[in-house]
């Protein structure tokens, strides 16, 4: 589609076709690199048999209960441009550790591994999708939200396509460990992306001063009501 055409259908303003496809590019590699892993945790899964699916979902439940308090209290002290890259950084040594244990442990004993492995991409699609949609509405705000989440969610569906197509095409070819791996460059790429988009709509101040750029060339976030000392907003009539 031109560019005319997705500027006229999703009512994108001038500054803000950049970001909003630099945002679907990053759901676009969250979602690819997620849906690469999701197969090989469903199969790790059920290595051990159905009947402790039942187990694996408790587990599940457990453990995002237990990290939902540490979810609110991280995101809450830190400032997203730079807490969102260190999660996911944190997500991609995850994925290598993985990797490793797989080609050291043998293929009988790695029963434990898979169920560890099963809750942990659990949590970890949760973390990284939940902090991507935190990250955008810091960056956009309500109003530019409204209209940009749309083209953004597209990124997502695309990469949520090709990740499936990837593991069905290459699991025979490069075999289900390395999968981990080109889960992780993608992973990798989404960090890189997210510290150049943080740069790009949250600035180098407040999330909120970064959400004016992108909605108001002249954001009144600092001083309220358009006061009389304050150089950027209109002054009030007498």
């Amino acid at each position: 589609m031109p560019t005319k055409a997705i500027k006229r259908f999703f009512a994108i303003k001038k500054g803000e076709l950049k970001p909003a496809l630099m945002s679907g590019l990053l759901f676009f590699l969250i979602l690819c690199g997620y849906y690469i892993l999701r197969p090989l945790r469903e199969e790790m899964g059920l290595a051990g048999g159905v009947r402790n699916l039942p187990w694996l979902y408790l587990a599940n439940l457990g453990f995002m209960l237990a990290l939902a308090p540490v979810f609110g209290a991280v995101a809450t002290r830190w400032a997203r441009r730079t807490f969102v890259p260190a999660i996911y950084f944190f997500f991609m040594a995850n994925m290598l550790m993985f990797f490793i244990a797989m080609k050291v442990i043998p293929v009988e004993k790695q029963l434990f591994l898979g169920r560890v492995f099963y809750v942990w991409v659990s949590v970890y699609n949760m973390w990284a999708v939940s902090m991507f949609w935190a990250f955008m509405a810091d960056g956009f705000g309500l109003e530019s939200g409204k209209r940009l989440f749309g083209l953004i969610a597209v990124g997502g569906s695309l990469g949520a396509v090709l990740g499936s197509s990837i593991t069905s095409l290459l699991v025979e070819i490069v075999g289900r460990p390395n999968l981990i791996l080109v889960s992780s460059a993608f992973m990798l790429a989404a960090a890189l992306v997210v510290i150049r988009l943080g740069r790009m709509i949250l600035g180098s101040g407040s999330t909120r001063a970064g959400r004016a750029v992108v909605e108001d060339p002249h954001p009144r976030w600092h001083c309220l009501s358009g006061s009389r000392h304050c150089s950027s907003c209109p002054q009030p009539g007498p």
